[in-house]
């Protein structure tokens, strides 16, 4: 029994991963959903689960992620409003690692975070990006005992450029494509 299920928007990426918090949810393993994302994402899931669920007095959203960071960042605000202690993430099988050790960063260790994957076909480009994004996750240690709102800078001033160059990167041929 966990207090939350956080839901990561993903995309193209989240309808797999809505369908399974909704799933859960509907078992009865938390009292409240979240989910998190982008505008465009938040907007289509949170359409899916007022479709879903008949009572929506526990399911919170915020649509101002345009990261996973922002994801762990935003969540982290609803997660102390409502004191919660223990949350289950649903995320892409892909992005599990990345995720969870992004959360642990933002959340401290003052909460129980388990995390659970969907299976979905990402694209060659998002899949590539998560590879080298996940060798970038030694920089968390460094990152640790930072004040959250100045990760979230640190993310937000590196994402725009970090994307160029992988996709330049990417397409050019140096960084060699994952193929799903």
């Amino acid at each position: 029994m966990y207090d939350a299920i956080v839901v990561l928007g993903g995309g193209k990426l989240s309808e797999g991963r809505i369908d399974e918090a909704i799933r859960l949810y509907k078992q009865g393993i938390a009292k409240y959903l979240i989910i998190v994302g982008g505008k465009e994402e938040v907007s289509e899931m949170y359409k899916k689960v007022r479709s879903k669920i008949q009572n929506i007095e526990n399911v919170y959203v915020d649509n101002n992620s345009l990261s996973t960071a922002d994801n762990a960042y935003y969540a982290k605000k609803i997660i102390e409003k409502l004191n919660i202690k223990s949350i289950l993430i649903v995320t892409s099988n892909f992005h599990i690692k990345r995720a969870l050790k992004t959360f642990e960063l933002f959340l401290r260790g003052k909460y129980k975070i388990d995390i659970i994957g969907v299976q979905d076909n990402p694209d060659t480009y998002a899949l590539t990006k998560e590879i080298y994004l996940e060798e970038l996750l030694h920089i968390f240690n460094y990152l640790k005992d930072m004040r959250d709102e100045d990760i979230k800078t640190f993310f937000d001033t590196i994402r725009t450029p970090v994307n160029k160059i992988l996709r330049k990167a990417i397409e050019s041929g140096i960084l060699r494509k994952i193929e799903s």
